[in-house]
């Protein structure tokens, strides 16, 4: 399993592919959510990618894995355009 910390790095870089940026790329910049942005689609598949990511990387069931990637996402999420 991994930690959480680790999940939650993985689930911001995945994020950020959809706006064609890296990690590495913006965590240095403290506006790097407000200077993002992606679609309501691609919010929608990130979601559901981090549910299940969360499911498999931190052995949560699908309702918890929901809560969490919700609670995460309204913490560490990008601009939805």
């Amino acid at each position: 399993m991994k930690s959480r910390e680790s999940v939650e790095i993985d689930l911001i870089a995945k994020q950020l592919e959809y706006c064609g940026k890296s990690y590495d790329e913006v965590i240095s910049n403290p506006s790097w959510k407000s200077t993002n942005t992606i679609s309501e689609e691609d919010y929608g598949d990130w979601m559901e990618w981090g549910v299940n990511y969360m499911m498999e990387s931190l052995g949560l069931d699908r309702r918890k894995a929901e809560m969490d990637m919700s609670w995460f996402s309204v913490n560490n999420s990008v601009s939805i355009s």
